[in-house]
């Protein structure tokens, strides 16, 4: 994943992302929450509240290296407020990319869906 933005929705799904690695420990699955912006010290402290606040166990969070808008090789949408990822035997098999303010229950649904159905494949 690829956040601009940690607020409580974001939180949300991190949460469940996180029981979902969790729970699926014996089949290797991870994930990653790299947060993108201007300055990187301020990301940093971003990423140590979101972690605390919201007891963020199993997935990592970070401060992406291309902290501004992500690796140039990925094509993050710069109008994306989060970009979700998901990798199956090294082949991108879902892509999620969600404007600002659109991160709600629905969107939260399908993209831990999409998650769930990595692990059928």
């Amino acid at each position: 994943m690829f956040a601009r933005t940690s607020d409580d929705h974001l939180a949300g799904l991190v949460k469940q992302i996180d029981k979902f690695v969790d729970e699926n420990k014996d089949k290797k699955v991870a994930a990653v929450v790299n947060f993108l912006g201007d300055d990187p010290e301020t990301l940093k402290e971003t990423v140590k509240e979101f972690g605390e606040k919201n007891k963020i166990k199993h997935v990592a969070l970070t401060v992406a290296v291309d902290h501004k808008d992500g690796p140039k090789a990925l094509k993050i949408n710069p109008e994306a407020d989060l970009t979700v990822m998901y990798y199956n035997k090294k082949k991108v098999t879902a892509n999620h990319a969600v404007k600002k303010g659109g991160l709600n229950k629905e969107t939260i649904g399908k993209i831990v869906a999409d998650g769930k159905s990595v692990l059928e494949e």
